[in-house]
């Protein structure tokens, strides 16, 4: 009930439309809770059946696919990725190695073209591979580039065979496609697209794109994310069946390069995973960003609790992280007897507009007038 409170000022806080939340806990608990609408005239509740894009937590799925090639003697960690993909225009410099791309620190851009125009035609990076951790959609993207040429297989029948399929994901899409949008739930964006977004400002339907890359294609329901998070409590205990061996499951989960440069001060990177502090441990974490849905997940093997939630509204400054950190550390509170910690305070509601309306005069006689319509807040000064 705490972590339902809570979920719930997030809701009213971040004028969010819906939000779905999956906990699960030892002994076999699971629980779901639900928030607000998923429908497009905003009046039906969101069903346990509805699809959420859970945008880079994807990246974990795909680093679990590069596992199980690597498991099956197919792939090695430390291999060239110019030599895997020869056909690819890669920095030419210094070899570019598997683990790098699955912990950020290939030095590789974040979202260029694989195929970049102008100049002499390749890729480039940043900085020396292993040096420094740079956050890169690229890198996942030729990840999975990488699972097809290995395995033979499309990413996605890959993703779907040999990991959604073993953890009994079935409801879960490896890719996101146009003729699967009936089973997603109604997404929302910022109304105004040309303007900053006020937190809780209005919305309006939310764009729509197909997504097949490995950097953020996986779509799932709130039950099959319960599997996933259970699965991710295993493998960080070192029980990797039925995906990998143990010890490919306790290196899966290892975090291998300091990671300065993500939402969470103290915050390291395994492999398609951030490993964060919450109180004084570890979690397994990750978020997701998509143009109409925003999600996060939480894991500690540890305690054995985790938690996903996703909302339904993208491209606005929200990632359920602080609601899905909270869940684990609740739960974790119940399973060591202790009173819980306070969860992170959800922002204050903006004052009333009629606080700032009105006439200004600068010093020099300058006129600034401040004025209020249906589309909101308009500043004018010396009439422009």
């Amino acid at each position: 009930e705490d972590i339902r409170a809570y979920a719930a000022q997030h809701m009213a806080a971040y004028g969010l439309p819906g939000l779905t939340v999956s906990i699960v806990a030892p002994d076999g608990l699971t629980a779901f809770l639900r928030f607000g609408h998923g429908d497009a005239d905003g009046h039906g509740p969101i069903r346990p059946d509805q699809l959420f894009q859970i945008g880079s937590i994807s990246k974990s799925f795909t680093a679990l696919c590069v596992f199980k090639l690597v498991d099956a003697g197919k792939l090695s960690l430390d291999a060239d990725v110019r030599k895997l993909l020869p056909d690819l225009p890669l920095p030419d410099d210094a070899p570019v190695t598997v683990q790098s791309l699955l912990n950020h620190g290939s030095g590789l851009p974040d979202d260029a073209p694989i195929f970049p125009r102008g100049g002499d035609g390749r890729l480039w990076r940043g900085f020396a591979t292993g040096s420094h951790w740079s956050y890169s959609n690229l890198g996942f993207a030729l990840l999975s580039h990488l699972v097809e040429r290995v395995s033979g297989q499309p990413f996605a029948a890959y993703l779907q065979s040999e990991i959604l399929s073993p953890l009994g994901m079935t409801a879960t899409k490896p890719a996101i496609r146009t003729g699967d949008r009936a089973l997603y739930a109604a997404s929302y964006a910022p109304f105004y697209g040309d303007r900053a977004f006020p937190r809780a400002g209005p919305l309006g339907p939310g764009p729509w794109t197909d997504m097949t890359d490995g950097s953020g294609c996986v779509a799932s329901t709130a039950a099959d994310m319960s599997r996933y998070a259970r699965y991710l409590i295993a493998a960080g205990s070192g029980k990797g069946a039925p995906l990998l061996s143990d010890a490919a499951a306790l290196r899966f989960c290892q975090p291998t390069i300091d990671a300065p440069g993500w939402a969470v001060k103290g915050a390291k990177y395994a492999n398609g995973l951030a490993v964060v502090p919450v109180e004084d441990r570890p979690l397994l974490h990750h978020t997701g960003g998509m143009l109409s849905f925003n999600s996060a997940i939480h894991v500690d093997p540890i305690a054995g609790v985790g938690c996903f939630a996703s909302t339904n509204v993208g491209l606005i400054s929200y990632r359920p992280r602080e609601l899905t950190a909270f869940a684990c550390a609740r739960l974790r509170a119940v399973i060591e007897a202790r009173p819980p910690l306070k969860p992170t305070p959800v922002p204050h509601k903006a004052p009333d507009a009629t606080d700032v309306l009105g006439r200004y005069v600068g010093a020099k006689g300058e006129v600034l007038l401040v004025t209020a319509s249906a589309r909101g807040l308009t500043v004018s000064l010396a009439g422009k």
